[in-house]
């Protein structure tokens, strides 16, 4: 009964910046999973999987923050 009540509440349970935080977690945790999927195709270096999954990050961020990378202004 609680949980059902505590959404009707004036305020909301999310902000802007926890939003933001739990996107950041998800493109982390989406680039992990694409960098897994290579791994088990092609053999790659720690230091390229590391680097490959901390520039999936950072596109999927900007993707998330300013639209679609690939699409056209």
């Amino acid at each position: 009964m609680w949980l059902a009540a505590s959404k009707f509440r004036a305020d909301p349970w999310y902000r802007g910046a926890e939003v933001d935080a739990l996107s950041k977690q998800e493109a982390a945790i989406v680039a992990a999973g694409l960098v897994r999927r290579v791994q088990a195709k092609v053999e790659i270096s720690a230091e390229t999987a590391k680097t490959l999954e901390t520039g999936l990050t950072q596109a999927i961020i900007k993707a998330y923050n300013h639209g679609y990378v690939g699409q056209p202004e």
